[in-house]
This record gives structure tokens, sequence and C-alpha cells, in this order.
């Protein structure tokens, strides 16, 4: 399956739309806005453009901005703008296909064997969860998004988990953004890759004291 959105202001809405329809609805309390890689870039476009009742969010790996494979990141946004352009946009990128099972030593998701052989039997359990490579309009649609997300601006408590060894989001764009960002935490796990939430068990209950910790923080 090929991911699709025309925008990413998209995701923005409907998070909107699920906090005013469904959160409000059933909870009064404070809350937290957890999110991970995508999710965080549009946890922090959200919090940012709509008037919201969040005393804080917790980022896993946010995408602020994302790893070119070896491409330099002009030529890749020239390639995507051009390619879109000419009709190609639903088309995978290069190098990308639909999705295929990939051995533990050549993934570039977690270090946790455990969790990737779960993670992966579920995606085999669950064909429709199944998500291919990017498309070349989705790579367009990203790379305009990012360089949105730099003129915007909260006040929101964030605290930002950034994994050392991250190859799919660019953990350097991540501590760019806290460093303008008032109230805003960043700390980095030594070993980890991208997905925080299923690597090992010495780099996860550091991530989840954190969490923890972050939400005693904010009441």
């Amino acid at each position: 399956h090929k991911g699709y959105v025309k925008q990413f202001e998209d995701y923005s809405h409907d998070l909107n739309q699920f906090n005013l329809e469904v959160v409000k609805q059933h909870w009064q309390g404070k809350k937290l806005l957890l999110s991970h890689s995508m999710g965080g870039a549009i946890a922090f476009d959200y919090l940012a453009r709509y008037s919201h009742d969040f005393s804080g969010a917790f980022l896993s790996a946010p995408m602020f901005d994302i790893h070119t494979k070896g491409i330099p990141k002009p030529v890749a946004q020239f390639i995507a703008a051009s390619a879109s352009l000419l009709g190609f946009s639903g088309c995978y990128a290069l190098g990308q296909s639909d999705y295929t099972p990939e051995e533990f030593a050549l993934n570039t998701l977690t270090s946790s064997q455990i969790r990737y052989d779960q993670f992966r039997a579920t995606y085999q359990q669950t064909p429709l969860l199944q998500l291919g490579g990017v498309t070349y309009g989705w790579l367009h649609t990203v790379f305009s998004f990012i360089k949105a997300l730099d003129k915007l601006s909260i006040t929101t408590p964030l605290f930002i988990a950034s994994a050392e060894n991250d190859e799919v989001v660019d953990n350097q764009a991540q501590h760019k953004l806290a460093s303008r960002h008032k109230n805003t935490l960043i700390k980095q796990f030594k070993g980890a890759k991208h997905e925080l939430f299923f690597e090992r068990d010495e780099i996860r209950q550091p991530l989840l004291t954190s969490l923890y910790k972050f939400c005693d923080s904010i009441g």
C-alpha cells in the first residue's frame, strides 16, 4: 500500500476534529499529546495553528526533517517536485517499492530483535498494515510541510526524544527546533534507532521513565 495525503495540514485538521468531537466529550482532565515520527511533525503543526487544551507534548523521534539516502537534499527536493509536476506523484520514488519483509540485520528501525519480529509478524498477519515505500508526491508534500514548520512557534511544553542512530528522520533538525523554542526539553537516547518505543529494554525503559517524569512535570 502507498501512503498518500494531499497536504499534511489535513492531518492536523483531523487531529483537531478528533480532539473536539471525541476526546473533549470523554475527558475533562489534563491531557498530554503523545506522538511519534511523522506524528511529531503533525503534532507540532497542530499545537502551533489550533486553539487547544493540551498541557504538553511528548514527541518521539519527530520528523522535522528526513534523510535522503545519500542524495543531496536540494536534489531530492527538485526530483520530487519535478516528478509530481509531470504526473508521477503516485509512483514510488527511486529505490522505493511495495512492502517487503527485511532481515533484522538490515533493518533501520530497531535494535531489538524480539520487538522487530513481533512487528513483522503483525504485518504478515494483517496485510492492510503493510505500507510500502514513499512516493514522489509524498516526498514533495513532506518537503513543503517541513519548510512550513520552520515558520511556526509554540509555547506548549515539549519533550523531544531523539534517537542517536536514526536513519529515517534527521535528528539534527530536532536539536535545531528545540533551541528555538522555550519550554522544550530534548534528550538523545544512545544506541537507539528510529522506533524508540520498539527498542531494547535498556533503551526503552529510560524512554518510558522520561515520559512518566514529563507527565508529572506538567501536572
